[in-house]
């Protein structure tokens, strides 16, 4: 029987022995696959490989493996790694994840003591958190509250603190979730809109730190959480798939759902019936993450090689960060699993293939305010997942506009060149026009197309201009149709007026390909080459097409 505390354990620990191991051995000049794996800008890297290294430790202490003495030289390797650098934010709450697992079971006090000054130099919250004004310093976006709030509350919790300043944290975030949120939902940045994997996530990620620091959960957290955990079993597809849009996806997407669901059934706040269903997409999302994700070659997650790309911030020189918070993820939600009783359920039931088909979509409202309609709609047809985010707002990132996006059917590489089929309408300067953001209205009806039954969406708003790295609302309205049925996804972009008008598709194309038609017409493909050339579970590349015409409507097709 096929178990998630068995694809955990056997997904996890080889990965974290092979890199703790090799980073030890080569030194704080490691490379990898070129990659030199502690040089990574973020500043997180340490932290993970501190947290990484403590977990494997406590692992093999428990199972009496006689690994143990050696992964404990590598938990003070990575701590002296710290003795001449920084540790920036969830690098420092890394860090002081494994400090107090350590404290929890009574061994912290087998760190020798320049080790203890180090770690209580570097996890101080002071460099991006000021006491005095009770807010973050600089651009951080308002998650990182929850860091600086965790961070502090183990630092309280091993004697390094004193202050209470957790708990003044605590009350910060919550009001912020609540201040800057559309029916419970976060928004890291408004007035933009950015309802994404972060916003769905944020909840289990608070409540897991609220859990660990043991601090009362409000039941605004437990409501987000709950509904997050809706939104993950309407979404339960056989391939695996979690949120395929916006930001930071590829394998956080689908495993933002995997850490969504096992904190919801530690909660209790998935009902009973539902369990099986829960855990056999649990399932289908680490089978997907160790086949797919994880290259058994190279020992390591793979968003980066053979023509995959992601964007800047998370992109190969953090090859050894996404291997370790992968494999702590994996471990926390093991621990959630472990204290729900789930953990040995099986994982291998089939799930169903059309719970959510064409007919009848999952709606879920980020936002209902009159001028700003935020919904993303999910469809699980054929065992696929399609996601319509109406969620944009005025973001210029390909990966927030809204098309009806499926990993395996409009394949893209992670985070970036999602297929991006939203016209661009011109006007006479360097400046153009979208259909997205400023949604006013939103809504759906039944459909039909070639006698195959459907649901058409509707979204009616304000274009928005962009140029020269600005946007704004313009006075120039449009709608836009999407309607899904049998096998075609069909969108309408009208404008109210006649304008320039040029189209830009990319898409998986090939022998499970989709064929995409412009206003009737079917411009050539032209291979990606480059940097942007990826290779699809399908053994075939992005191609590109593009359309020009000067009206004020396009209509695109997608034959699946």
């Amino acid at each position: 029987m096929e178990t998630a505390r068995k694809l955990i354990t056997e997904g996890v620990y080889d990965n974290l022995e092979f890199f703790t191991t090799y980073a030890f051995e080569n030194g704080e000049d490691a490379e990898y696959f070129g990659v030199e794996l502690f040089k990574e800008t973020g500043k997180f890297v340490k932290g993970c490989y501190i947290n990484a290294s403590i977990k494997l430790y406590l692992h093999y202490r428990d199972t009496s493996d006689e690994r143990e003495a050696f992964a404990w030289e590598k938990v003070l390797f990575g701590i002296r790694l710290l003795k001449n650098d920084v540790v920036a934010t969830w690098g420092k709450l890394n860090v002081m994840r494994g400090v107090y697992s350590l404290f929890r079971r009574g061994l912290l006090s087998m760190l020798p003591d320049d080790c203890i000054e180090i770690l209580r130099d570097r996890t101080s919250i002071d460099d991006f958190y000021d006491r005095e004004k009770k807010a973050l310093i600089g651009r951080f976006p308002s998650n990182y509250y929850q860091v600086a709030m965790a961070t502090e509350a183990f630092r309280e919790m091993v004697g390094w603190e004193n202050s209470g300043e957790s708990d003044i944290i605590k009350d910060k975030l919550l009001g912020i979730m609540k201040d800057f949120s559309g029916g419970g939902w976060m928004d890291e940045c408004p007035p933009f809109g950015r309802y994404d994997r972060y916003s769905i996530v944020i909840s289990s990620e608070l409540i897991d730190s609220l859990n660990s620091i043991g601090k009362e959960i409000p039941e605004f957290a437990l409501k987000n959480l709950s509904d997050a955990a809706k939104l993950a079993l309407e979404c339960a597809n056989p391939n695996g798939d979690g949120i395929i849009y916006g930001r930071s996806l590829s394998v956080h997407g689908d495993c933002a759902f995997l850490e969504i669901l096992a904190t919801a059934l530690r909660c209790g706040l998935i009902k009973d019936e539902d369990k099986q269903l829960a855990m056999s997409y649990c399932g289908a999302i680490l089978r997907h993450t160790f086949s797919y994700w994880f290259d058994k070659n190279r020992n390591s997650y793979n968003l980066w090689f053979d023509g995959r790309t992601t964007n800047g911030y998370r992109h190969i020189q953090r090859l050894l960060d996404v291997n370790l918070d992968m494999a702590i993820h994996m471990l926390t939600t093991l621990e959630n699993l472990e204290a729900a009783g789930c953990a040995d359920m099986p994982t291998d039931i089939p799930l169903p293939e059309n719970p959510h088909d064409f007919t009848n979509p999952s709606k879920t409202v980020f936002s209902d305010r009159p001028d700003e309609k935020r919904i993303l709609y999910s469809f699980v047809q054929d065992g696929k997942l399609y996601q319509l985010p109406l969620i944009c707002s005025a973001l210029c990132s390909a990966a927030y506009q809204p098309f009806p996006a499926s990993v395996c059917r409009i394949e893209a590489p992670p985070e970036t060149m999602l297929p991006f089929l939203v016209p661009r309408f011109w006007n006479e300067s360097d400046m153009f026009y979208t259909p997205v953001g400023f949604y006013t209205d939103i809504s759906e009806e039944a459909a039909e197309v070639d006698g195959c039954c459907g649901t058409c969406i509707t979204a009616k708003g304000k274009m928005c201009l962009f140029g020269k790295n600005r946007f704004e609302k313009s006075d120039i309205d449009f709608t836009a149709k999407y309607t899904f049925a049998g096998k075609k996804i069909l969108m309408s972009y009208t404008a109210d007026t006649d304008i320039q008008m040029t189209c830009r598709a990319m898409y998986a194309y090939g022998k499970d390909g989709c064929k995409v038609t412009f206003n009737g017409e079917t411009p050539e493909v032209i291979p990606v080459s480059g940097d942007s050339r990826y290779f699809t579970p399908h053994g075939e590349s992005i191609g590109a097409m593009e359309y020009t015409a000067k009206t004020n409507r396009v209509d695109i097709v997608l034959e699946l």
